[in-house]
């Protein structure tokens, strides 16, 4: 198969198209490679840089079964000395990469991170894999702000459960957030929390504490059913 840029590859070679008319940073894509390099390593195969075509960008690469590494079981059904089996491990390396580039499927990984920043930084409008049988993008714009969404994600603190909360206030600690009404109804939203608990005014101790629109602390018993968040007993309660 030809790829994109009409260039030839082997039964044992793919290329990283880069869509670009201005070339790209050396050191950018020596860490975009490198990376790739070490996925492919994960996957069993080593890669060695054969040739860089003209055009946008082609990077082609061969690849080699690694020694002394097990690979995907759908290269080692094939014995090694068969035609098809380089075919097989580039098909194996190249669905490696895809889903590693993936946000959906992997987060905002090493490599994700390093094919975003070359489509942001060098004007590249795409990261296409090509082999002889396939090509598949595997970064755009569209995919770089989906990287970026995940890795502002990953780097956001994880919110306390609501077992976790449920005991800190069993053993006397206090909780603030904001009290608003919904249909009649007094509701507490804790504060670095994504629920909204209803208030047992009949047993509350401090009901008349309460009013909506304002932020309090307070202290009392969280009742859970099924796992959720079902009403707050509120003991205290203080305006801060």
């Amino acid at each position: 198969m030809a790829g994109i840029s009409g260039m030839t590859l082997g039964k044992d070679e793919f290329a990283f198209h880069f869509d670009t008319e201005r070339g790209i940073d050396a050191q950018r894509l020596g860490i975009f490679l490198q990376r790739a390099a070490k996925v492919a390593r994960d996957n069993g195969a080593d890669l060695r840089i054969v040739a860089i075509e003209e055009g946008s960008l082609d990077v082609v690469a061969r690849v080699t079964k690694a020694a002394a590494k097990k690979v995907g079981d759908e290269f080692a059904a094939n014995p090694v000395k068969t035609s098809a089996a380089s075919s097989v491990l580039v098909g194996v390396v190249i669905k490696g990469l895809a889903m590693v580039m993936a946000p959906a499927e992997s987060g905002a990984t090493p490599l994700a991170k390093a094919g975003a920043e070359i489509v942001e930084k060098e004007h590249v409008q795409s990261i296409t894999i090509i082999s002889q049988v396939d090509q598949v993008i595997v970064m755009d714009p569209a995919i770089a702000d989906e990287v970026r969404r995940a890795e502002r994600r990953s780097r956001a603190p994880a919110l306390p459960s609501y077992r976790e909360t449920q005991r800190m206030i069993a053993d006397g600690g206090e909780i603030t957030g904001f009290v608003a009404e919904m249909d009649g109804d007094l509701y507490f939203r804790p504060d670095g929390h994504r629920f909204a608990v209803p208030i047992d005014m009949q047993t509350s101790e401090a009901a008349d504490a309460l009013y909506p629109g304002a932020h309090f602390r307070v202290r009392g018993e969280l009742i859970l059913r099924r796992e959720r968040p079902y009403a707050l007993i509120v003991s205290s309660a203080f305006r801060i």
